[in-house]
């Protein structure tokens, strides 16, 4: 599990990066950085005390809605990732908690 959360906290890491970076680097990045992190997610899906540990969700949140309104052709690999972190308390106040969000 713990080898599994730092793979997670990596391409967040990345992925956060991208929020902020020139629209050139994020169209170029996000597909990769959103597959990586799709992947880690749905590999800790049954470990929730590790994925509530993860301490940007805020970034992570942002990252995965400007990435599902980016690219509405992976609408159903976004859905599974979202499906996942809604099923946590810790993840859904992050989401609410922040004024800037909505999907």
């Amino acid at each position: 599990v713990e080898e599994r959360l730092d793979r997670l906290n990596k391409a967040l890491r990345e992925a956060t990066k991208l929020n902020d970076d020139t629209h050139a680097h994020w169209e170029n990045r996000c597909e990769g950085a959103f597959s990586s992190f799709r992947v880690t997610v749905v590999h800790l899906r049954r470990e929730q005390e590790a994925l509530d540990s993860v301490e940007d969700k805020a970034g992570a949140w942002r990252f995965i809605v400007k990435f599902c309104r980016a690219r509405p052709f992976l609408h159903d690999r976004c859905n599974e990732v979202l499906r996942i972190l809604m099923k946590s308390d810790l993840w859904m106040k992050a989401f609410a908690d922040d004024p800037e969000l909505t999907l």
